[in-house]
């Protein structure tokens, strides 16, 4: 994996898959960004103890974020991508949208998501066999399994009518009824 800072942003790379990540502050609420962000979809915002987040997706080109805001307005971005410049265009793009003030991404930053790096590094490399196996593009396979998952864990829709949107919404009809032969 190749760890590298672009101005303000961490990068997390290995392979095709591209996580990009910045830390800074937000002073509007997160329940603010699907008015700024068009070209996007956003689940509601969710609440625990002491942070709120908030995921969404993009189609094309196809990215995955999660924006996490905690109580002292301290707010991590986090986009999953296979199109690195695509990925870097659109969290900057979002960044200066939605008022993101960047700090200086500290080396705990990149430490404590660098789990969550190697955790898309895992995925990344099911998606590889999964696209081999059935001889699909990887990007639309990965693009299916990050689009099921943001709909089933963010929106809430149930995982089989989230399958069945993900194989529609990335051309891929095995997607759903291999799911079901299990």
């Amino acid at each position: 994996m190749k760890i590298d800072i672009l101005d303000n942003l961490m990068l997390w790379e290995h392979e095709k898959l591209c996580v990009v990540g910045c830390l800074g502050k937000l002073e509007s609420g997160l329940e603010e960004i699907p008015k700024k962000l068009h070209g996007w979809d956003f689940a509601n915002v969710e609440y625990n103890a002491d942070s709120e987040f908030l995921g969404g997706f993009r189609l094309k080109p196809t990215i995955d974020i999660t924006i996490e805001k905690n109580s002292t307005k301290e707010t991590h971005i986090m986009a999953y991508s296979l199109q690195r410049e695509s990925c870097v265009k659109n969290v900057r793009d979002a960044t200066t949208k939605i008022g993101f003030r960047y700090l200086f991404p500290a080396a705990q930053f990149a430490v404590s998501k660098l789990s969550n790096a190697l955790i898309e590094i895992e995925t990344y490399n099911t998606c590889k066999n999964i696209a081999k196996a059935t001889g699909d593009d990887v990007e639309l396979v990965c693009g299916a399994i990050r689009y099921t998952h943001f709909l089933t864990y963010y929106k809430k829709i149930p995982q089989e009518t989230s399958i069945m949107l993900a194989a529609k919404a990335f051309n891929l009809p095995f997607f759903g009824k291999t799911y079901y032969k299990q």
